[in-house]
């Protein structure tokens, strides 16, 4: 699986996360090992270089790091990115 593969499985978790709150200004936490694992993606570090990729695209942002939990929000354009690729 190549990075822009996982980086859309892991826009199409944050994006059911996001219907299910009911807003995009409502982030809430992920711990890439968790992720992975949920997500069936190569590792723990395969799923921290896609967040980092995403991050760099601005179709998320990552606000803290709080005990290895990340504070992750989607944006308009992490949307845009997945409905358009």
């Amino acid at each position: 699986m190549n990075i822009h593969d996982g980086a859309r499985i892991i826009l199409k978790y944050m994006l059911d996360q996001v219907l299910s709150i009911g807003s995009l200004e409502d982030g809430f936490y992920i711990r890439y090992d968790e992720l992975a694992n949920l997500l069936n993606l190569e590792s723990e570090n395969y799923c921290h270089i896609c967040f980092q990729y995403l991050d760099q695209l601005a179709c998320i942002q990552i606000t803290r790091n709080d005990d290895g939990a990340r504070f992750v929000l989607l944006t308009a354009k992490g949307i845009d990115y997945l409905e358009g690729a």
